[in-house]
């Protein structure tokens, strides 16, 4: 076995040394380094990545390590180190050829589980922490409901909320409550001093007729009037059920031969936004350039505060939308699967919050047409599209409270992960503590 000199395929599966079952370290033999041994390298995520996706790609410069210890066409000077190692084929017979196990990185640092009454301390602050918060939320959304007299609503959530809040999905069905209640105008109590939704909308009938007077717009097809069998439920005083196209503007994205995209910018070229970039927030590290000549208007152009629409997409994922907060490039447009809604005075942010909602995602997927795999928001439906139209002040109170309330369900998101890892590191520290015995 001495002297046969054993090859094996270089393929390198990232990770973190120090990790365990599962997203193991399974490092994979380079070469054969000399007769009787058989080599092994290692290589990690690079900074700030813990998988790869079409914004985190796999890239070529990742493996500038594994080039310089293999040393070129001579493969001279490679040595051990904390990437690579060497074990010898006979230990290899020995494990019964088992590579995971003889595979395992030598160099990996002797890990120290702590103490674990220590440990036992700090995962129950942990756990403290996430109790205050869910107790701060149920708070909140006790007091909204009885603001409004909704005490058999407020009856329901004390009874139910604890067993929601544990559910897999719970946080989630949580942050949809929030959106529910918002739109439904019973977040906030009503402030009687506010000016009616009905002013704002005519202010903003007022300022279409002006850009339709000065050329900037054309005049658009009237929408037909809500009539109250169409309204989905009942609004507090104040506010009005206005069709979507009522208050903004909504323009398609260019549509482009597919051999004309490029990834790298370039004379006469423009950023282009696709449905892959919209996620939570827009992503605008992977884009596409394309040539001006396809941009057929100025309105195609994105602008601050944009809302951004996933118009052609899987049934799941059809309607979603991100609000355009930064403009990293100098320009860029959007593809023909994306829809832009502009609102006039009315608040982005608030009928980005209504076209998160349960209410509007629902409504939007019922609309769309589908064929194989592709379903399709057309421009008509989301013209006629029902929002509920608070006041202008009313708001931005809303706006206000949606991002405290979402802000304590990111921060219970983040307590409870913390807890899982902590008690993953307290169950090594008994166990560690078991085995040393």
């Amino acid at each position: 076995m001495e002297n046969v000199r054993l090859l094996f395929a270089y393929t390198c599966l990232h990770g973190e040394p120090e990790c365990s079952s599962p997203g193991e370290v399974r490092s994979q033999p380079l070469v054969a380094s000399q007769p009787g041994n058989v080599g092994f390298g290692m290589s990690r995520y690079p900074d700030g990545y813990k998988s790869y996706s079409r914004s985190k790609p796999l890239t070529i410069e990742e493996f500038d390590q594994e080039k310089k210890w293999w040393g070129g066409a001579e493969r001279r000077g490679r040595k051990t180190n904390e990437f690579a190692w060497k074990v010898s084929t006979a230990e290899i017979v020995d494990r019964n050829y088992n590579l995971d196990v003889v595979g395992q990185n030598p160099h990996r640092a002797e890990v120290h589980h702590g103490d674990p009454e220590e440990l036992v301390a700090e995962y129950q602050r942990v756990v403290d922490e996430v109790q205050l918060s869910q107790r701060t939320l149920k708070a909140e959304l006790m007091n909204s409901l009885q603001g409004h007299h909704l005490s058999q609503a407020a009856k329901m959530l004390e009874r139910h909320f604890d067993n929601a809040f544990a559910a897999p999905d719970g946080i989630k069905k949580l942050r949809e409550l929030i959106l529910t209640l918002a739109i439904q105008g019973k977040l906030l109590s009503q402030t009687p001093s506010d000016p009616p939704a009905s002013e704002i909308l005519r202010e903003i009938e007022r300022d279409k007729m002006r850009l339709i007077r000065d050329g900037k717009i054309k005049e658009p097809k009237p929408l037909p009037t809500v009539s109250p069998e169409e309204r989905p439920y009942a609004l507090p005083e104040g506010w009005e059920w206005v069709r979507m196209g009522d208050f903004t503007e909504i323009v398609r994205g260019i549509t482009f031969p597919a051999n004309e995209k490029t990834k790298e910018p370039g004379p006469g070229k423009i950023a282009c936004l696709r449905t892959t970039n919209v996620q939570k927030e827009l992503e605008w590290n992977d884009l596409l350039f394309i040539d001006r000549k396809f941009m057929g208007r100025t309105s195609q152009i994105v602008r601050l505060n944009d809302i951004v629409m996933s118009m052609a997409n899987s049934r799941e994922l059809v309607g979603k939308v991100a609000i355009v907060r930064k403009i990293p490039v100098a320009e860029s447009t959007f593809g023909g699967f994306l829809g832009v809604i502009r609102t006039y005075r009315a608040l982005p942010a608030y009928v980005h919050n209504v076209l998160n909602s349960r209410y509007a995602r629902n409504s939007l997927i019922e609309s769309a047409s589908q064929t194989t795999n592709i379903a399709n928001v057309s421009l008509g439906k989301l013209n006629t599209f029902l929002v509920p139209f608070p006041p202008r002040q009313e708001q931005q109170r809303i706006v206000a409270k949606i991002d405290q309330l979402m802000s304590v369900c990111d921060t219970i998101e983040k307590q409870i992960d913390a807890s899982r890892k902590m008690q993953s590191v307290l169950l090594d520290a008994l166990m560690a503590q078991f085995e040393g015995q």
